[in-house]
């Protein structure tokens, strides 16, 4: 998701009433996890350093009762295979993503 994407999708959420936090890369992600508990994780598969793939594995390691959604305008279906056995609660492709970059 680029940038412009999470900051239109945190404003749409944010405008329902949810409280949003945005991460520049896996690693941040990572620490936000620790520090922020949240009760839900939208996460993308193409992401700077750490890609999502990894970030997800890490994190239902370190919180698996936390779930997390993945995202992507550019996966495959086995991608999305591989992030559900992984444990992605789901996965949703956003065609979208070009159109806000």
């Amino acid at each position: 998701m680029t940038k412009r994407a999470s900051e239109i999708s945190r404003g749409v959420l944010s405008d329902e009433g949810y409280s949003c936090a945005l991460a520049s890369d896996g690693a941040d992600a990572l620490a936000q996890l620790e520090s922020l508990r949240p009760s839900l994780v939208i996460l993308d598969i193409w992401m700077p350093g750490m890609d999502g793939i990894e970030t997800l594995r890490r994190m239902k390691a370190a919180q698996p009762e936390t779930p997390v959604i993945m995202m992507s305008g550019h996966a495959t279906i086995s991608t999305a295979i591989k992030a559900t056995k992984i444990g992605a609660s789901d996965f949703i492709e956003s065609r979208s993503n070009s159109r806000l970059s």
